[in-house]
Order: structure tokens, then C-alpha cells, then sequence
């Protein structure tokens, strides 16, 4: 670790005039985990780096971290990835620990290695079936891409790379409300409405926060991605989206079905009537394969320990239940080979020969390798960055 580096003070937002810390490294602001020391809030990354924010939870509201783009994490969102849902009370001295976890979903399908990490801060493997809680953190590793579905029926899906917070969660269908809020860091995310978005409540019914931007919905259907950089795209399928900056500022509603989208650069949304072909394919690209509506019962799907660094087919599917890993492929070749009827006619089952020379042949082979195209290792990152503390007390007038 180097020696800390000190601001000494806080600017403001431009367009809010709120207080804000800049923060240079988006890697680190938006993958890093977050903790409390004290009034201090600190961002640990994956090599080592280390960021603390000095005195941040001695002020109300504490200050947006901002990078040079104008994206950020606002207090809401640093709560939620302190898996702190406590409301109101960030800045008034040490948390004090959470209540029991209410469930509020289930993980229909998990391809490749999907982790969560619970209120209680302990990070396990995500597979199917398994029950999602309110405050669950949930990160995908490279390719992979996990199907949630709420209570009501919404369906949450996350994509590459993919880091979401799952922050509150209600439905009562006797009473006819309900609600769903999300935080997305980064990485690919597909939302569909389910009876929470038929309560013809006339508001938003749910939200999801991301580093550029707030997006309201009622009775809708989205895919967007949260790029490296904070930079969102959302691609409106149908109902209503509202869509504004991280502060809440310079709403933009979005009302036709269709390819319509919003491109959120800078901090600032911004309409276009149609996704660019760049656009959908950058969306595409981070999203999990389209899926059959008969995925509502995936029985044939794999979990996560039968798909874990494996690539799905062509087709978008992934490897089902029912086949043969790699360690038996060859033990069903050389089985099926022995029986001489693997390739061979019915008309075969009367000429012996002929299947003894089928065998002879087939026997040798190899089995192909289906996996040979999965993903390669994430190259190493970089050396860990020195200790930063950026102070914010004092200086502010």
C-alpha cells in the first residue's frame, strides 16, 4: 500500500450544485467493494486498491462520487452496496446491523459463475432454484447470465458481467400494489413487468438505478447495458419508461412501443426515436440468449456447477441436464460404437459384418469437443493502486 492522498475539499455538482468527490478510477468506483470505517467510507478492489473517503458518512446528505464523465454512485446507491437499508440514517455513526432478509424471488436459470452476497455480507454461489432475498447482491463473471423471477411474476435478467443490487421488493395482490427497485453498476439487464405492472396504479411501480441514470416503469419491458464507463442505453420495449439523471433531474419519458431508446451520456438522457444498429448490438451482446416462454419451468436446464465456464450452443441454450459432460463423452462413444449402432441403418441390425466393420471405424474416433470455444481465463488484471483518501470535511462553506 502507498502513503494516503489527501483533497481537502468537496466540489459541487454542476447541475445540482450537490457536493461531489471525483474519482478517477471506474473500474474501481464501479466494481469495487464497499465498507465502513467509521465516518470513512472505503472501495476495495479486486488487486489490492484501496480508496477512502474521509468523513463521508459525517455528512447529510454524504456527496455523490463522481468520475470526469459525469457519471457516479449516489448515496442511494453507495447504500445498497453497503447492503445498508436502513433509510435516512447513512450519516448518523456506525450502522447498526440489519434485519432478516425478506424473500422476494427466484433464480429460474444460472449459466457460468453467478455469485451473491447476502445482507450478512457472505458471498456463494448462485444456481438454480435457489431463493433471492431483498439487499442480495449478484455478480456475474465473464459470459455467464442468471433469469430471476420476483414473486408477481417480474422478470429480472442480468447479463455479462453483469452487478446488480436487488434493494426492495413488495407485493400484496390482495391489496393491488406492489413494487420492485434495482441498482445495476454495470453489465447487460432485460426487466419485464408482471402483476405489479397491472395494478393500473398510475405511477411508477418500479426503478432502477444506475450509474448515469433513474429509470422509472410502469407495466413495461427494457433491455439496456451499463458499459465499463457508467454510460447507459435502454431500449424501451413497451409501457411507459421515465428515465432521468442520477439526481433525478431532466426527465425524459418514453411512451411508444417500439425500438425507441435512451442514451444517457455525460449525466444527462438524451432521446432518440430508434436504436442505432451499434446500440442494439452493444445491448444484444451484453444480454442473456433470448429465451422460450416454456423457460418459466427450465427442467432440463443445467446449474451452475454443470455450466460453470462452459459456453452456451449456437442456438443461445445451454448444455441441458440430460447430457453427457466431457469426462463421459467418450465412455458413451466407445458404448454406442460397441453396439455397432451409432450412425447405422435399421437395415444394419441383419448384416453382422457390416456392423463389426461400423464399430472397427468408429471406435477410434475422437468425440467432439463442444466446449472447445469456451471462454479463455480473464486475462490477469493490472498491479493494485496505492491507498487514496479523499477528505471531505472542513472546507465546505
Amino acid at each position: 500500500m502507498g502513503s494516503d492522498e489527501k483533497l481537502d475539499q468537496l466540489a459541487s455538482h454542476p447541475a445540482t450544485s450537490a457536493p461531489f468527490v471525483l474519482v478517477e478510477d471506474a473500474d474501481l468506483l464501479l466494481g469495487g467493494t464497499y465498507t465502513r470505517e467509521g465516518f470513512d467510507l472505503v472501495i476495495l478492489g479486486e488487486n489490492g486498491e484501496r480508496l477512502v473517503i474521509a468523513d463521508y458518512f459525517s455528512f447529510n446528505p454524504p456527496p455523490l462520487l463522481m468520475l470526469a464523465n459525469g457519471n457516479g454512485v449516489s448515496p442511494a446507491m453507495v447504500r445498497s452496496l453497503l447492503h445498508d437499508h436502513q433509510d435516512e440514517v447513512m450519516f448518523a455513526g456506525p450502522a447498526n446491523a440489519t434485519s432478516l432478509a425478506e424473500e422476494i424471488g427466484t433464480v429460474r436459470f444460472v449459466f457460468g459463475n453467478v455469485t451473491r452476497t447476502g445482507a450478512d455480507g457472505i458471498e456463494t454461489p448462485l444456481r438454480k432454484g435457489d431463493t433471492l432475498y431483498e439487499g442480495d447482491e449478484i455478480n456475474v463473471q465473464g459470459r455467464g447470465y442468471v433469469r430471476a423471477t420476483m414473486n408477481d411474476g417480474t422478470r429480472f435478467n442480468l447479463g455479462a458481467n453483469a452487478r446488480a443490487i436487488l434493494d426492495g421488493y413488495a407485493f400484496n395482490e390482495a391489496q393491488q400494489v406492489g413494487s420492485f427497485e434495482a441498482t445495476v453498476m454495470r453489465g447487460g439487464f432485460h426487466y419485464t413487468s408482471g402483476k405489479i405492472g397491472t395494478f393500473g396504479s398510475g405511477r411508477n411501480h418500479s426503478t432502477i438505478k444506475t450509474p448515469s441514470a433513474i429509470i422509472g416503469i410502469r407495466g413495461s419491458e427494457l433491455d439496456g447495458v451499463v458499459e465499463s464507463d457508467g454510460q447507459t442505453i435502454v431500449i424501451h420495449k413497451s409501457g411507459i419508461l421515465t428515465i432521468t439523471d442520477i439526481n433525478g433531474n431532466n426527465p425524459v419519458t418514453l411512451d411508444v412501443p417500439g425500438n425507441t431508446s435512451v442514451i444517457v451520456v455525460n449525466g444527462n438522457p438524451s432521446f432518440t426515436p430508434q436504436a442505432t444498429p451499434d446500440q442494439e448490438a452493444r445491448v444484444e451482446q451484453s444480454l442473456p440468449p433470448a429465451n422460450d416462454p416454456a423457460d418459466d419451468t427450465p427442467v432440463e436446464e443445467t446449474t451452475t456447477e454443470e455450466t460453470t465456464g462452459e459456453e452456451p450452443t449456437d442456438d443461445g441454450e445451454a448444455t441441458t441436464d440430460n447430457e453427457p459432460t466431457d469426462d463421459s463423452a467418450e465412455e458413451t462413444t466407445a458404448e454406442e460404437n460397441d453396439d455397432g449402432d451409432e450412425d447405422d441403418d435399421p437395415a444394419d441390425d441383419e448384416d453382422v459384418s457390416d456392423d463389426d466393420d461400423v464399430a472397427d471405424e468408429t471406435t477410434d474416433e475422437e468425440p467432439t469437443d463442444d466446449d472447445s470455444s469456451a471462454d479463455a481465463p480473464d486475462d490477469d488484471p493490472g498491479p493494485g493502486e496505492p491507498t487514496e483518501t479523499l477528505s471531505n470535511a472542513s472546507d465546505i462553506e
